[in-house]
């Protein structure tokens, strides 16, 4: 078997409210938005990210905390990223982190106090 990523769902409170979040500070694309359904699909490159309100049919997970997920950006786009994260009051700790295994990585909180970890890749 060869298993791919398909979709990533975060829990949001109103979909359109946080699409300001994930389109213009995270630069994700929006595809389609059923505000009905409480449903907001997203893309960048060849990852699809889905934003649903809970119990509206896209799922039950709660709202805030670290989501079950990372994502990983080059140089110029990281740091890009982190300039719009900190000039919005939405990079959560202020400060780019560094593992303990040699890793560089931010966390971007959505207005749902979602937690979102983003990576400097190699």
């Amino acid at each position: 078997m060869n298993y791919q990523l398909k979709l990533i769902k975060i829990p949001v409170k109103s979909t359109k409210t946080s699409l300001e979040f994930y389109t213009k500070l995270m630069d994700f694309r929006l595809v389609f938005l059923a505000e009905e359904y409480g449903w907001a699909q997203l893309e960048s490159g060849d990852l699809s990210l889905a934003l649903y309100e809970i119990n509206k049919g896209g799922g039950q997970r709660l709202m805030g905390g670290h989501v079950d997920f990372h994502l990983a950006l080059r140089d110029k786009d990281f740091i890009l990223l982190v300039e719009r994260l900190r000039d919005n009051h939405a990079l959560y700790e202020q400060t780019i982190h560094k593992g303990d295994d040699g890793t560089t990585f931010v966390e971007a909180l959505d207005p749902d106090h979602n937690i979102i970890k983003v990576f400097l890749m190699d």
